[in-house]
């Protein structure tokens, strides 16, 4: 559920009023050209005197995928790709700089399978602001989802939301079932160090499919009231799974907007994402400092320019029971997410959330005291 996410969240995100581009990074298994439909004269694409390429674009989101560009593309019939993996690092490559995005509040990238070449590759060579994990309820995947958890935190990407996909449906009576068994994402949540308020669980729903199958995501068929052209399922069970019957013509999209739970959890995630992007680039604006929650030292805080540039002030654990905010009495004050936001005059403020409820809030120039006395 990777791109279906990864493509509600950039959709979401222009209709916010974002500029956004969208990478398809899986190679050998494109799925950007089936999920939105193009219009028949956006391929094949237009290469510039500059020799990049003019990305199609749809309802104000810059789209790129192999899919578009592979032999056989501008027909319909684009083939598969027999690459080892230094070589689909290569393409992938090629189409993040050979592509004209313009001026971007959000360049998302739909990552492929695992932890290979293409996730080294641009973690490395380009850098990621923040990463957004997909996960299942399934006991089989926690395994590979902790693993890439590992490989995130050693490139230093910093994990700002979890997404749980297939978590349930509900039966005619609003009822919720789990075909995939209990939810994970409490350990995933709590390995990643990611707040409670920072996770979603995306249900199964008709209308994420029968917006899939047409070409268009579900936050734009929705929007424009395009789901009045998709053939969504009817019966005892339509109405996502509400025990309403799901109508035919103008009724559908205005019901989607109001009943969807899989429509309002990608909207609730779009606006988390932009929040969170919004504070890490405005407090870098501010003093560019990297902060981190590290479990034998305390909160972390590493200057990365200015007169402080390279210094670390550790704020440590045992002191924690002194912050405004902490919980109090026996509880284990451990942070969920050390944040950098502005404060209402301007300055730079740290936020911890902690795992137990509640946050601290402490200004920059605070925590040094702190860390002086």
């Amino acid at each position: 559920g990777k791109s279906t996410v990864a493509t509600n969240l950039a959709f979401a995100l222009a209709r916010m009023g974002g500029r956004v581009g969208l990478l398809d990074a899986d190679v050998h298994g494109p799925s950007l050209p089936s999920l939105v439909q193009l219009s028949p004269s956006a391929l094949p694409l237009v290469q510039h005197s500059d020799k990049l390429l003019e990305p199609p674009q749809v309802d104000g989101v810059k789209l790129m995928s192999f899919g578009y560009i592979a032999k056989g593309a501008a027909a319909g019939e684009a083939r598969g790709a027999a690459m080892r993996g230094p070589m689909v690092a290569k393409v992938v490559t090629q189409m993040l700089s050979g592509t004209r995005w313009g001026e971007l509040d959000y360049l998302l990238v739909d990552m492929p399978p695992g932890t290979g070449d293409v996730q080294l590759t641009l973690s490395q060579t380009y850098g990621l602001t923040a990463a957004v994990v997909v996960s299942t309820p399934q006991r089989v995947v926690l395994a590979d989802v902790l693993k890439g958890l590992d490989v995130l935190k050693e490139l230093r990407v910093p994990v700002v939301s979890l997404v749980e996909n297939f978590a349930y449906f509900r039966d005619a009576t609003g009822v919720a079932h789990f075909p995939f068994g209990s939810s994970q994402l409490g350990r995933v949540t709590e390995y990643a160090n990611v707040a409670d308020d920072a996770t979603f669980r995306l249900p199964l729903e008709p209308t994420v499919s029968a917006a899939c199958d047409a070409g268009m995501p579900l936050v734009a068929a929705s929007s424009e009231s395009l789901l009045d052209e998709i053939d969504l399922p009817r019966g005892s069970a339509g109405g996502a799974y509400s025990g309403e019957a799901v109508a035919a013509g103008s009724g559908a999209a205005a019901w989607a907007s109001s009943r969807s739970e899989a429509l309002q959890v990608l909207q609730a995630a779009a606006r988390h994402l932009a929040r969170v992007v919004a504070e890490r680039q405005a407090a870098t604006a501010h003093g560019a400092k990297q902060l981190r929650f590290d479990p034998a030292r305390g909160v972390v805080v590493r200057i990365l320019a200015g007169a402080d540039q390279g210094h670390e002030y550790v704020l440590p654990s045992a002191d924690f029971a002194r912050l405004p905010g902490a919980p109090s009495g026996k509880a284990a004050r451990i942070p969920a997410s050390v944040e950098p936001r502005l404060g209402a005059d301007g300055d730079d403020v740290i936020a911890i959330k902690w795992r137990e409820g509640g946050e601290s809030i402490l200004s920059f120039a605070e925590l040094k005291r702190r860390c002086a006395l």
